[in-house]
């Protein structure tokens, strides 16, 4: 009960940073900029939308052979995928329930083992994230925004964090949390679901680990990556913003941190305005009214509008029978 409330305060929080973020802006201004928008680029964004959805299918597909031994299509994968995103948006850190629970309506996989690969690839977004943040901040190195030898060592922590996730002796870390589990004084229940999750987390990292699949998983996040500031940058050349893409990518990557940092469920306003300050304040040059449009119309036609999408594919999935009976 207490989560719940703790979970609504939060998005009350996002909702009221994302309205006092909304009547920060010229209306007049903002109604002019939409009316000379270039639907050529929105088009071009929306195809990278599919895109973006095609490359999480592939690599939530991957994860579920890897891990349940299931093979399941790829528009399965895909619906799966956007009513995820729609369930992380209600829950801190975009925590995805929705994956889980459709693959064991349809294919009878058991929570335990979806839960791990939901985890597996959030370590793997995370990782991912921070390296791409990390690699983007380059471009402002001789400012003084970025310290460089802090940057250059947070990135070899975390490199190193990778690379022992990727050759470690699983053994000696079911070891450990054996012990940390053996001292805490819970019930023998509760140590035991306890084990048995991080059991079946380390299964599913070692089913990942061999040569061809970390190879998979590092090109499908690259160009999923890469995609996400292409796709952001087109809403900018839609609304004719003069704009380098290396801050576009810095801004997005830093925001999208923050936002997750926070907690508040899927960033909502934290992510619009800590975007709009760094902006601002690495190139004030720039219409802060037009660059805040921008920001608003990418995250309402990419991620709201995905949310609703999602909620409605729930309604429809959680309303149909299963597929056993």
């Amino acid at each position: 009960m207490q989560n719940k409330t703790y979970t609504r305060l939060l998005q009350i929080l996002g909702i009221i940073i994302l309205l006092i973020f909304t009547f920060s802006f010229n209306f007049k201004e903002t109604a002019d900029s939409l009316k000379k928008i270039d639907f050529f680029w929105i088009i071009v964004f929306i195809f990278f939308w599919f895109a973006i959805i095609f490359i999480k299918a592939i690599l939530w597909k991957i994860l579920v052979k890897n891990v349940a031994v299931v093979e399941i299509s790829i528009v399965f994968a895909m619906v799966s995928v956007v009513a995820g995103i729609s369930a992380g948006a209600f829950f801190p850190g975009r925590i995805d329930v929705a994956r889980p629970l459709m693959l064991k309506k349809d294919y009878g996989v058991p929570l335990d083992t979806s839960l791990s690969a939901v985890i597996v690839e959030k370590v793997l977004f995370f990782t991912s994230l921070i390296l791409v943040f990390l690699f983007s901040s380059l471009y402002f190195i001789s400012s003084s925004y970025v310290d460089l030898a802090g940057l250059i060592y947070f990135s070899l922590l975390i490199l190193l964090l990778f690379v022992f996730l990727l050759i470690t002796d699983f053994k000696i870390i079911r070891w450990f949390f054996e012990k940390v589990v053996s001292i805490i004084p819970f019930s023998k229940r509760k140590k035991k679901i306890i084990l048995n999750s991080v059991k079946e987390l380390l299964k599913t990292f070692k089913t990942i680990k061999n040569q061809k699949s970390t190879v998979t998983f590092s090109v499908l996040f690259f160009f999923l990556w890469l995609i996400d500031i292409v796709k952001i940058y087109s809403v900018f050349l839609a609304l004719n913003i003069e704009i380098e893409i290396e801050l576009i990518a810095f801004s997005y990557f830093a925001s999208t941190v923050f936002g997750l940092a926070t907690l508040i469920p899927g960033g909502i306003g934290v992510s619009e305005v800590s975007q709009s300050i760094i902006i601002r304040n690495i190139d004030d040059s720039l219409d802060i009214n037009l660059v805040n449009t921008a920001i608003l119309v990418f995250r309402t036609i990419y991620y709201y509008t995905t949310i609703l999408l999602g909620s409605v594919i729930l309604i429809a999935f959680s309303s149909r029978p299963n597929e056993e009976s």
